[in-house]
């Protein structure tokens, strides 16, 4: 009976990251995309740089929102104490920081990929590479706050501090999901054309994230784990 109860949060976790990202994170991308990318490469200077932090964290409040408030409705389910305000506050102030760093999967998409069909192909590998960097680093950096909001629930939560190592793992593994839908986008592409693209991505990344996370959450973090 607690191994179905577990199974079934778990799998309503993971639905509520793959909606969340699916919804979130491709707002954020195709913004970049359409919106953002476009704009900024018409500006000089320091420009880019100052409207890219400030976009970043605009639109990390907006990803947080969305990302957080699926988590909390499925978290509460088995942590009653836990408002959901401040699971969503705490998750849009990772979201923050970790887009206010810069947008670094739009610049390494991006990049110049001229010098030859060998040296592309290292580019696109090293892309990737850098890309689970990327994921292991973001991945402590959107789950700190989180984590004392959970460390703050005391005996309620065993072992908080597994949820960094978690998030760090899960999106080393999921960011470049993300790199590889942004990647798959046809040069000239409309954001009507990329939209599928990047949500079928963020998706993935989000199902990914969220199995292995949640893994960690049901088997080590939540009370009457497995």
């Amino acid at each position: 009976m607690k191994h179905e109860r577990n199974a079934i949060f778990w799998l309503r976790w993971v639905l509520a990251n793959t909606v969340g990202e699916a919804v979130g994170l491709s707002v954020v991308l195709l913004v970049g995309f359409g919106v953002l990318g476009p704009r900024l490469a018409g500006l000089t200077g320091a420009w880019p740089a100052v409207v890219g932090l400030v976009a970043g964290v605009l639109l990390g409040i907006f990803e947080g929102i969305v990302v957080g408030a699926a988590q909390g409705v499925i978290l509460r389910r088995r942590l009653p104490r836990l408002a959901l305000r401040t699971w969503i506050l705490v998750t849009v102030i990772g979201a923050m920081v970790a887009w206010g760093l810069g947008m670094l999967p739009s610049t390494l998409m991006s990049a110049d990929a001229s010098g030859g069909q060998a040296a592309a192909e290292m580019s696109e590998a090293l892309t990737y590479v850098m890309a689970a960097g990327m994921g292991l680093v973001a991945g402590v950096i959107l789950a700190l706050a989180q984590w004392l909001a959970l460390r703050s629930l005391g005996s309620q939560v065993r072992r908080p501090g597994l949820w960094l190592p978690a998030n760090a793992l899960a999106w080393l593994c999921g960011m470049p999901l993300v790199f590889l839908g942004m990647g798959a986008i046809p040069t000239g592409a409309s954001v009507l054309q990329a939209l599928p693209i990047v949500v079928a991505a963020t998706a993935a990344a989000g199902a990914v994230v969220g199995a292995i996370h949640g893994l960690v959450l049901v088997k080590a973090l939540l009370p009457g784990a497995w």
